[in-house]
């Protein structure tokens, strides 16, 4: 095993695996493919700062909450939590659970309003749970 840990999420980096993304000008190394695309993803969205601000190393989601989440992809789902404001605007409000690191929720509110389509959003920080509210122009 390999002594160095992920630079994104901490975990032991498994022998053999050669994984690197370039951040703030030097190689950082990676345990897996998708700390790589997440890291990558970051620095390409110039949020590179975030490894600067975060007080706590990233928690890899397990495969199952993944795939629970493709539910929100349906409209009866978002019925719950999306209000129609006009033919092509919508408005979603979202409990965030588990957001500790106050450099993780920088990185979302900054990668938020990146998206083609969001006219706004912002996120508050509160004791137990972060909520993001945002508006959205519908797509097509």
């Amino acid at each position: 095993m390999n002594l160095q840990p992920c630079y994104h999420c901490g975990l032991p980096i498994a022998e053999g695996v050669q994984l690197t993304v370039l951040i703030d000008e030097q190689p950082r190394a990676m345990c897996c493919p998708g700390c790589q695309a997440v890291a990558t993803a970051i620095r390409d969205g110039g949020l590179e700062q975030f490894y600067q601000f975060r007080s706590s190393l990233s928690q890899r989601p397990e495969d199952e909450s993944l795939r629970a989440m493709q539910a929100y992809d349906l409209e009866e789902v978002q019925a719950e939590f999306v209000a129609v404001l006009g033919s092509d605007l919508r408005e979603a409000a979202v409990q965030i659970q588990g957001i500790t690191c106050a450099a993780c929720a920088w990185l979302i509110e900054h990668h938020l309003q990146q998206i083609a389509g969001l006219n706004q959003s912002a996120l508050m920080l509160r004791p137990i749970v972060r909520l993001y509210s945002g508006t959205l122009r519908r797509f097509g």
